[in-house]
C-alpha cells in the first residue's frame, strides 16, 4: 500500500491534554492544529475531497475510505510513540507499518472499540487478541505502553487514571451510557479486576462480590470535547428519564432513605418521596437550561458526567481529582467533529475524533 500523501510535516491534528512520568491523554482533532500560535486553520489542499470527513477522521464506521482512516491510525500511533519517546519519525507511513521508536515509552499498539452506547466494558489485557474491534463502551488496561482510544462526535470521553493501581480506562459517555451508569460500572469492574489480580498473585481464589477497599484511592479524570449544554436540544422527558436513572444508579443510601426509630412508616415514606424529588428537582436544574418551547430542554450532558463522578467519589470515599470542569463544545468548535452540527448542516455522515490515554 502506498503512503498517504496528505501527511504533511507540521501536520499535528490533535492536542496533548495531559502528559506526566505516568499517563498521557491526547485530543484528536478534526484539523491541523499548528505549532506555532497553537491556533486551527484547516489545510484545504488536505481535505478538499474528504468533505464531511475533515482532515483526521478515525471512523471506520462512517462511510469513508477505509485506507485513509487506517492511514490517520497509524500516523496517530506513531506520533504518540514520538510524543512520548521524542524521537523522530518519518511522517509518510504505511499503514501496514509499526512506528519506528525506540526507548521504553514506546507505544505499540492503539486498542479501538465498536462502540454501540451500551455499558459494556472490556479488559484490554484479556479480550483484545480479535482483529475485530469488540462491541464495548468502555476498556481499561494495566498494560504500558497500549494507548485506549475512546471516538466521539458529541458523547463525552472520559480518560481515568487509577493512579494507585496503576491503571486506566477510558469510557464512551453518551446519554444512554450516563442513563445505564457506565462510569459507576467501569469504576468497578476495575476495582474487581485489580482485587482478582491481587487474589492471583496471593495465591487466593477471587472473590466476585469484593473489591479492593477504594477508601483513599485516587483518580485522575480527563474529559474531552463534547457537545456543549447551548446546543444540545431534547425533549424535556428524556431529560427526566436521565436525572431519575442517575440518581437511581448513583443512591446514597446514608442520605436519600431516612429511618428513624421514632417515625412510623407512613412518616418515613414521605420523607422518602420529599427527599427524592427535591434530589430530582436539583439535578435537573443542574444539568439543563430553559427552552422557548415547553416540552424541551437543554441538556449538559459534560455536567451531567461531570456530577455521577463526584457522587462516587462522595460515596466511596475515591479522591477523583477531575482536570478539566469545561471541556471545548464540539458543537460549536469546527476543530472538532459534531454529528448532531453535520446533521444540521444537511450532511448525511461525519468523521470521528478520538480522546486517548496510554501509561507511560
Amino acid at each position: 500500500m502506498q503512503p498517504s500523501p496528505y501527511f504533511k510535516p507540521d501536520f499535528k491534528p490533535w492536542r496533548v491534554i495531559h502528559q506526566d512520568n505516568d499517563i498521557m491523554v491526547v485530543q484528536t482533532l478534526a484539523k491541523n492544529n499548528t505549532d506555532t500560535d497553537n491556533t486551527l486553520v484547516l489545510n484545504d489542499a488536505m481535505i478538499a475531497d474528504d468533505a464531511p470527513y475533515g482532515a483526521f477522521n478515525l471512523g471506520l464506521h462512517v462511510q469513508d475510505d477505509a485506507n485513509k482512516v487506517l492511514a490517520n491510525r497509524a500516523y496517530l500511533l506513531a506520533n504518540l510513540s514520538q510524543q512520548s519517546t521524542n524521537v523522530s519519525i518519518n511522517v509518510n507511513i504505511n499503514v501496514n507499518d509499526k512506528p519506528t521508536t525506540n526507548g521504553d515509552n514506546v507505544i505499540h499498539r492503539i486498542h479501538w472499540l465498536n462502540q454501540v452506547h451500551g455499558n459494556a466494558i472490556i479488559d484490554g489485557d484479556e479480550q483484545m487478541l480479535s482483529i475485530k474491534a469488540p462491541n464495548a463502551d468502555a476498556l481499561f488496561s494495566r498494560n504500558k505502553g497500549v494507548a485506549l482510544a475512546i471516538m466521539t462526535a458529541d458523547c463525552v470521553p472520559i480518560c481515568l487514571h487509577f493512579v494507585d493501581l496503576g491503571m486506566i480506562a477510558c469510557i464512551h459517555a453518551g446519554w444512554q451510557g450516563l442513563a445505564n451508569g457506565i462510569i459507576k460500572k467501569t469504576i468497578n469492574t476495575v476495582l474487581q479486576s485489580a482485587k482478582a489480580l491481587q487474589s492471583a498473585t496471593n495465591n487466593q481464589q477471587p472473590s466476585n462480590h469484593s473489591c479492593p477497599n477504594p477508601a483513599g484511592l485516587t483518580i485522575k479524570a480527563f474529559m474531552g470535547a463534547c457537545i456543549g449544554g447551548q446546543n444540545y436540544e431534547v425533549g424535556i422527558d428524556l431529560a427526566h428519564k436521565l436525572v431519575s436513572q442517575s440518581l437511581a444508579h448513583h443512591a446514597d443510601l446514608s442520605s436519600e432513605h431516612i429511618s428513624h426509630a421514632n417515625n412510623n412508616v407512613h412518616n418515613n415514606a414521605h420523607n422518602s418521596i420529599v427527599k427524592n424529588h427535591n434530589a430530582d428537582n436539583k439535578l435537573f436544574n443542574l444539568i439543563t437550561q430553559a427552552h422557548a418551547q415547553p416540552q424541551k430542554t437543554w441538556l449538559n450532558i459534560q455536567a451531567l458526567a461531570i456530577w455521577q463522578l463526584e457522587q462516587i467519589g462522595r460515596q466511596a470515599q475515591i479522591n477523583i481529582q477531575l482536570y478539566n470542569r469545561q471541556a471545548p463544545c464540539g458543537y460549536a468548535d469546527d476543530a472538532y467533529y459534531s454529528h448532531r452540527r453535520a446533521t444540521h448542516m444537511g450532511q448525511k455522515h461525519t468523521g470521528r475524533m478520538a480522546m486517548l490515554i496510554v501509561r507511560c
